[in-house]
């Protein structure tokens, strides 16, 4: 009987694996969410509601505190401008098709479309007070 290759493997091995995972951007901690994004999608879906309404106090709601603080900043027309700008770039027919969860932070990947052309994205959510909120999305075209 041959010995198992892992028997071999001594414990200093694996933490400096998962030294070398945590430096690239893995997440070794991280959970996968399902198609729709669980609890985080959820969340992000319903703030595309305000989006499409141009809904100030709406969207002071669903984005996280730094990007709260700055809407809150805006004149009434600075608002309102950034909100048309917002209605008109945001891609439309949005899916969640995943993402992962480490505490209360939150990565979801879309994918949507807007006038015809496919865009892939990926939404940064976190967790203010118990409420998911966004904290940042990207939008990439041609994908």
């Amino acid at each position: 009987m041959k010995p198992s290759p892992f028997r071999a493997v001594s414990p200093i091995a694996v933490i400096s694996f998962a030294t070398v995972l945590s430096a690239s951007g893995i997440d070794v901690g991280a959970q996968a969410l399902p198609s729709g994004g669980g609890e985080p999608g959820a969340a992000y879906l319903a703030c595309q509601v305000h989006v499409q309404k141009q809904s100030r106090d709406g969207l002071l709601a669903c984005v996280s505190g730094e990007r709260a603080d700055q809407l809150r900043a805006m004149t009434d027309a600075e608002a309102k401008a950034m909100l048309e700008f917002a209605q008109m770039l945001q891609p439309t027919d949005i899916e969640v098709t995943g993402g992962s969860i480490t505490g209360d932070s939150a990565t979801l990947n879309a994918e949507a479309q807007q006038d015809g052309e496919k865009f892939t994205g990926t939404i940064t959510m976190v967790k203010e007070g118990g409420v998911w909120k966004i904290q940042q999305e990207n939008w990439t075209s041609g994908s």
